[in-house]
């Protein structure tokens, strides 16, 4: 499992970079503010209706906490409720110039549109994105990013005389980023220059190999990436799985319904969770997925294991199918090779059903009447492809 890798960049005692700043109106109180009121950057309204003035506002519609930027309009002698057009447009001039800017936004009116502008200290655009149609209150972030830092400042504002409101806004390359499901990981828009990058371990059960301090040093140059800075984690599997056979949750060498209970018991009495630092017993072997968590997952690949190969009989599992007359997984063949037998899923339902005191789970099991593995991306199932 890689879900939950970090990677950041960090300084020589391990503290991240504070490479990013954040513009938040939540940090400020209601009211009108002065142009200088966040450190590193100067807000403006500009446009054909204001005067320059930015107010901060509470609005429900805001898209983190409860406030918003607003324009004054000349025109209301009052502060609007959104930014319309041209009219007024939020600038936002960098004391340093830098290579990553985004903002959030939403909908003032149905089919709005926001679009974010980014320019060169000599007024040349450099670039700029725009959103689709967007609801009244639906909100969208809007984000550019350069391989230099030549950002000066940037306009954000309604596209084709449209209403928005602007809520927080980010400037500067962010230091932290996540391992994405093939082991891939980027820091775009970095400027160049030494970094120590570092990746940080999810949870329990994982060592690092290599290197051991889990931090690299990297050199960037401008225009070229730098690749294959790689980190080797040995996962070192869970505790709570049976190593011989995963989905014997009780450990007696079969796997029949009473699995896949022992599972849906624990989730009905705790619900998902991590099983690191949750004082549960090793056995019975809940984590039928091996990641160190308890999910409905869990049950899920118990009960794909009993569709594909049968409810095992005691001390190993029934082969269905085998020859003529052979006892299988749901009833009994033919003498003519015939299946006559009742699906597995009907007998699981059968024979766990009224064990489950959460009938909202059994409804669930007896809507879809399966006969093929119910898919759940793991690499036992997709063997099975």
């Amino acid at each position: 499992p890689r879900t939950g890798f970090t990677v950041r960049l960090v300084d020589g005692n391990g503290q991240v970079l504070n490479t990013q700043k954040s513009v938040e109106p939540d940090d400020k109180g209601v009211g009108e503010i002065p142009s200088d009121a966040y450190a590193g950057v100067s807000l403006s309204a500009v446009g054909l209706d204001t005067d320059g003035s930015i107010g901060i506002f509470t609005d429900i519609r805001a898209v983190t906490g409860s406030r918003v930027f607003r324009p004054y309009s000349i025109a209301s002698q009052d502060f609007a409720p959104a930014w319309r057009g041209d009219r007024q447009q939020l600038r936002i001039d960098f004391q340093s110039r830098t290579s990553y800017v985004s903002v959030d936004v939403a909908g003032a009116e149905t089919g709005a549109y926001a679009r974010l502008e980014i320019y060169s200290s000599a007024g040349v655009l450099l670039d700029r994105v725009t959103t689709g149609p967007l609801n009244n209150g639906q909100s969208a972030k809007l984000e550019l990013g350069r391989t230099s830092a030549d950002v000066a400042y940037a306009i954000v504002k309604g596209h084709m005389g449209t209403s928005i409101l602007i809520d927080d806004l980010s400037y500067g390359p962010n230091a932290t980023t996540k391992i994405d499901s093939q082991g891939r990981y980027a820091f775009p828009n970095i400027l160049p220059g030494t970094y120590n990058v570092q990746i940080v371990l999810p949870t329990l059960g994982y060592t690092l190999t290599s290197p051991q301090s889990g931090i690299q040093s990297v050199t960037t140059i401008a225009t070229q990436a730098s690749t294959h800075v790689d980190f080797g984690v040995h996962y070192n599997g869970s505790p709570w799985t049976n190593d011989i056979l995963a989905s014997d949750v009780n450990h007696d060498g079969s796997v029949t319904p009473l699995d896949a209970l022992l599972v849906i018991n624990q989730l009905n009495l705790s619900g998902s969770m991590s099983l690191d630092g949750s004082g549960l017993s090793t056995s019975p072997f809940i984590d039928v997925s091996n990641d160190r968590m308890l999910t409905p997952l869990d049950a899920l690949q118990v009960i794909n294991y009993l569709n594909l190969n049968g409810i095992g009989g005691e001390g190993e599992l029934a082969a269905p199918g085998v020859g003529a007359g052979a006892a299988s997984s749901g009833g009994a063949m033919t003498a003519d090779g015939e299946s006559s037998i009742e699906p597995v899923w009907d007998r699981y339902v059968a024979e766990v059903g009224p064990l489950i005191a959460n009938q909202d789970f059994i409804e669930r099991l007896e809507m879809p009447r399966w006969t093929e593995p119910i898919p759940c991306n793991c690499p036992y199932c997709a063997s099975f492809g």
